[in-house]
């Protein structure tokens, strides 16, 4: 077991990837905790790992669609882009997303934006590059934006904060 998501339309439906121990071959799954189904939506075979292998991250405002984030397994090659994964087709469709992320980003919880860390350094180091800018990536514009930037700076995002004495927020 590597990452997995609950639905949060149906709480019985989980999207899970599984990997190698070392290598590259993964697998998606979908389970169903009440008919304790599985369906296989990938499975990849990449012995050289010269493939992306796509970890799920979140899911879409559709329960059809989850977020997915394309890395080479076993390698500081992490966060090469995004995709929408239909898990009744097991198709990928690529967001065109004008900046790299550092991290993982994190979808906002109304699921219009996702979050993320960046570099300023004109040659991105993953293992020990800065995070020294926030993007806000708008998935219904499809457009980015630097929210915050220091050179040097260490960013992170770590998750949202939900505002306990606000009841009229809704999550």
């Amino acid at each position: 077991f590597f990452q997995g998501l609950q639905s949060p339309f149906h709480s019985n439906i989980w999207i899970y990837m599984e990997r190698e121990d070392i290598g590259g071959s993964y697998i998606i799954n979908t389970y169903n905790t009440n008919t304790k189904k599985s369906k296989t939506l990938q499975n990849v075979k990449n012995k050289n790992r010269k493939k992306l292998a796509f970890k799920p991250i979140a899911w879409t405002q559709n329960p059809n669609e989850i977020y997915v984030e394309g890395l080479y397994l076993d390698s500081a090659e992490e966060h090469e882009g995004l995709w929408l994964l239909n898990i009744n087709t097991g198709k990928l469709k690529s967001l065109n997303i004008p900046f790299k992320f550092m991290r993982t980003p994190i979808l906002s919880p109304d699921r219009k934006s996702f979050y993320g860390v960046g570099s300023l350094d004109n040659k991105m180091n993953i293992l020990h590059g800065n995070t020294d800018v926030i993007y806000e990536y708008n998935l219904s514009t499809q457009k980015g934006e630097i929210l915050l930037q220091d050179k040097g700076e260490s960013f992170i995002i770590n998750g949202w904060k939900e505002n306990l004495t606000d009841k009229s927020i809704t999550y």
